[in-house]
């Protein structure tokens, strides 16, 4: 009796060790889930700057198939593209103008395409201070608004005619430059609000450019 008792419990070890490898193996290779999500700027979030920084992240994906649409426009070009193992994080700016965008992504992976959506608000400032548009934080073509009082205008020069020799005096000759104007007009503005101006800036002003297309053709006021 005692050797046929003891029959089914040396079969027991004998089975768990047979089945390890496959239980363990089902656990440890089991793959995270392919994904694509807009992580910024976030669904109905309000962004206060024209030119926006959108983040992208995807996970188990074909880094090279991901499609950036913002506002129906293919923006894919604009992203750089940063690998973390198995994730894979998309960053670029767009220039958009004031009011509601979507931006719409997609990705294939080996279990098909999968795609994500953000919609969002742009609101500009009340105003621009100067080194936002100097630094190209303001997208080319935005209207500006440029309030003060006038200092000084002058055409753009664009060569020299000739240089002129006066006599000599007891301190010594000086010499003086004719510059041939061009077509464009500068002037300068003393400004009154000051919030985000260099001291340089208060101290000397704004200069504001008018094209000969602006002042010409399109008849705006020469300061």
């Amino acid at each position: 009796m005692t050797r046929h008792l003891t029959r089914p419990f040396l079969a027991l070890p004998i089975l768990l060790v047979a089945l390890a490898p496959a239980l363990m193996g089902q656990e440890t290779c089991t793959a995270s889930p392919s994904s694509i999500d807009v992580s910024s700027p976030a669904p109905a979030s309000v962004v206060g700057t024209p030119v926006v920084p959108i983040t992208i992240t995807l996970v188990n994906a074909d880094e090279t198939s991901l499609s950036v649409r913002v506002d129906g426009n293919d923006v894919t070009s604009a992203f750089t593209k940063t690998n973390l193992g198995a994730n894979t994080t998309a960053q670029g700016n767009v220039a958009l103008g004031a009011g509601p965008h979507t931006i719409v992504t997609s990705v294939q992976s080996s279990k098909g395409t999968h795609t994500d959506t953000s919609a969002f608000q742009v609101t500009f400032p009340a105003f621009f201070v100067p080194d936002q548009v100097i630094t190209g934080l303001v997208p080319v073509g935005t209207p500006i608004v440029l309030r003060g009082t006038v200092k000084g205008a002058s055409y753009k020069s664009v060569g020299t005619i000739a240089a002129t020799s006066h006599p000599a005096t007891a301190t010594g000759g000086s010499e003086f430059i004719q510059y041939q104007p061009g077509s464009d007009r500068y002037a300068l503005f003393e400004i009154s609000q000051t919030a985000g101006l260099t001291v340089g800036q208060q101290a000397w002003g704004v200069g504001a450019k008018l094209t000969h297309d602006q002042w010409v053709t399109q008849r705006l006021p020469i300061p």
